[in-house]
């Protein structure tokens, strides 16, 4: 593996508060402002994509293995403890690369696939009923991301929180694992909401609705005197936003079968 300068600004395990010329407004984020720059053929993307996977099956599924891509990745850069996570060069990510390590993730953090639908899927590269269920709770991912770090010789814990599931207390979090370096994974099931997304391949901003998704967080925005909290995620390689206001209040009884969630590790 590449040797690293841990005393440049760059892998500072310092996450960073910064006030815009609105003092009501406050934007939390990790201390790369590019999180996790991956670089293929003049393209620049913003962390992985889970279209990259070889598998249809794994494609359809992999959001979550690959919010465990990035931020394994993240920590292996920032934090030398972390180094042995990701075994390819991290001063120069590349796309090839970065799918191997996609693939080595996923035999840990593996999405619960449909046999018959998963292998039809697979023959013909497209889509065949259900092939994937993908990870739909927080404990097998934060499972399987700790299962991976052990077979790399690293201790990794996921960081449980003990207080109730308020809107607070999930801001608190969230600030918590930005302000120390930590990207924190985001489970969306069924609450759909707006995202504005920088597609990587054309620059082109898009609307799409966000529901059924695993993102990684990378920054938080809130304004203290409205109350309104807009996250900056990684997803499908590019960058988003969305109101974590609209998230939160979208929340209803599918909850108590497939409930949200937000989790980091340190």
């Amino acid at each position: 593996m590449p040797s690293l300068d841990w005393n440049s600004d760059r892998y500072k395990n310092i996450g960073k508060d910064e006030t815009c010329n609105n003092e009501d407004i406050v934007k939390t984020s990790l201390t790369n402002t590019d999180f996790l720059k991956i670089v293929d053929d003049g393209k620049v993307y913003y962390g992985g994509n889970q279209n990259w996977f070889q598998k249809y099956t794994q494609s359809f599924g992999g959001c979550g293995p690959t919010a465990a891509a990035n931020i394994l990745a993240y920590m292996a850069m920032t934090d030398p403890k972390f180094a042995k996570l990701y075994e390819y060069d991290l001063k120069n990510i590349t796309k090839a690369d970065f799918v191997k390590f996609m693939e080595e993730v996923y035999k840990y953090v593996t999405p619960l696939e449909v046999p018959v639908f998963s292998h039809m899927s697979d023959k013909k590269g497209k889509q065949a009923g259900i092939p994937s269920l993908g990870i739909t709770g927080l404990a097998a991912f934060a499972k399987g991301v700790e299962k991976f770090a052990k077979s790399r010789g690293i201790k990794l814990k996921a960081k449980w929180s003990g207080e109730k599931p308020t809107f607070d207390n999930a801001v608190s979090y969230i600030r918590e694992g930005l302000r120390k370096n930590r990207p924190v994974a985001l489970l969306n099931m069924f609450n759909p909401v707006s995202m504005q997304w920088s597609d990587p391949e054309t620059s082109k901003i898009k609307s799409m609705t966000y529901e059924r998704h695993w993102v990684t967080i990378t920054g938080m925005i809130e304004n203290r005197k409205t109350g309104e909290v807009t996250l900056e995620v990684s997803t499908w390689g590019g960058k988003a936003t969305l109101s974590f206001n609209e998230l939160y209040n979208n929340m209803d009884w599918n909850e108590m079968i497939f409930p949200a969630g937000i989790i980091y590790f340190e």
